[in-house]
Formats: structure tokens, sequence, C-alpha cells
């Protein structure tokens, strides 16, 4: 017996992991609340910057292009060229005035709404933080089911380490990539922070997949098998 369960022990460490791991992530969260509230904010308000800066610098180019297309070929449309200089720096100016008031604006809706988690990018970016707790646990507890049934199975020790340690790895990573797309969520967007993920998140599907139908198998093997 103590050999079966050193065979599957791989799982048990990751999946005693997982929920020491979850566990210090709600106390994380319970503590810190507010600090990561901040911290959202401001990486809210660096991505809207960012935005105007962006756009500021496409409107300076689109200005200049057309005071470059304004210039005559004839020294008699000097005078027209200038005054077109000047009526295009005049219209960046204030395209860049709008574009800065529209900015202002944005940042004191979005931090009226975001008030106590009224936003929805806000209430997305903690939702999604406190559900790498949640799956932390779920899986941890799942991992551990899993490598103790593995330690009973009529299976080679190779087989329950392999099952094992990919169904613990994968519940491992998994919630950390909805921790890391909790904090991207307010400067990517919900959709961007989901994407930026995607490859983290999808590996470690495959991993407890992995696992699981490894693990599966051997419990069909081992119920239909003959004696």
């Amino acid at each position: 017996m103590k050999q079966e369960l050193k065979h599957a022990g791989i799982g048990l460490l990751m999946g005693l992991l997982c929920l020491l791991f979850g566990i210090l992530w709600a106390v994380y969260l319970t503590v810190n609340h507010e600090s990561i509230h901040r911290q959202f904010e401001a990486a809210a308000r660096t991505a809207l910057e960012e935005k105007f800066v962006i756009n500021q610098g496409g409107h300076e180019e689109h200005g200049g292009g057309h005071g470059q297309n304004a210039q005559p070929a004839q020294d008699e449309h000097s005078a027209q060229m200038h005054e077109g200089h000047q009526h295009g720096d005049a219209h960046v100016a204030s395209t860049g005035e709008n574009e800065l008031a529209k900015l202002k604006e944005e940042l004191a809706a979005r931090a009226s709404a975001d008030h106590e988690h009224g936003g929805p990018v806000m209430e997305t970016a903690h939702e999604r933080l406190t559900r790498g707790h949640l799956h932390a646990m779920g899986l941890g507890v799942l991992t551990i089911s899993v490598a103790l049934l593995l330690a009973f199975l009529p299976a080679s020790g190779r087989a329950k380490t392999l099952a094992a340690a990919c169904l613990g790895t994968g519940s491992f990573f998994y919630p950390l990539a909805w921790i890391v797309m909790g904090f991207r969520t307010t400067a990517l967007g919900e959709a961007g922070a989901q994407a930026s993920v995607f490859p983290m998140a999808a590996f470690s599907i495959a991993l407890v997949a992995a696992g699981l139908l490894i693990t599966l198998a051997y419990v069909i093997r081992w119920i239909f098998g003959r004696d």
C-alpha cells in the first residue's frame, strides 16, 4: 500500500498545494481588497491615457499629411500654403483638446461607475480573481481524490505517476490563469485579458483532461476486466 501511494504521491502533493494556494489567495484577497481595487483603477487610467496618446499621434500625423498635400507647386501659391499649415495646426490642436476632454469625461464616468465594483469591467476583474480561489480549492480536492483512486487501481506505477502528475500540474496552473486574467482585465479589457492567458489555460485544461482520461481508462479496465 505504501508503494502504491508513492506512485500517486505527486498527485497528493499537487492537490495539497492547490488547497494551500486557494486558502492563502482567499486571505490575500480579503486583506488587500482596497489595494487591489486601486491597482485596477490605476491600470484602467493608464490604458485610457495610452489610448489618448496613440489617438493624438494619429491626428498629428493626419494633420501633417494635409499640410504636405496642400503644398502648392508654384511660388505664387506660397501664401495659400502658409494658410493651409495654420489651418492644419489649428485643427490638430482643436482635435487634441477634444480628445483630452473626452478622456477626462471617460475617466470621471468610469471612476463613478466603478465605485464599490459598480462598473462591469471592474466587477469582472474582481470576479476572475475570486474564481482563481474557487478553482484552486475545487481542483485541489479533485486531484487528491483521483490520486487516492489511482493508488488502489490495478495499474502500472508509471501510469499512475503520469496521470497524477498531469492532473496535479493542470490543476495548479489553471487557477493561476484566472488570477492573471483578472489582473489584466482593467488594462486590456475583458476579451483582451482572456485572449492573453488562453495558451496557459488551454494547456492546463489539456493536462487535467489527460489525467482524468488515463484514470478513467484504468477504472473501466478494472471494472470490466477479467479477474
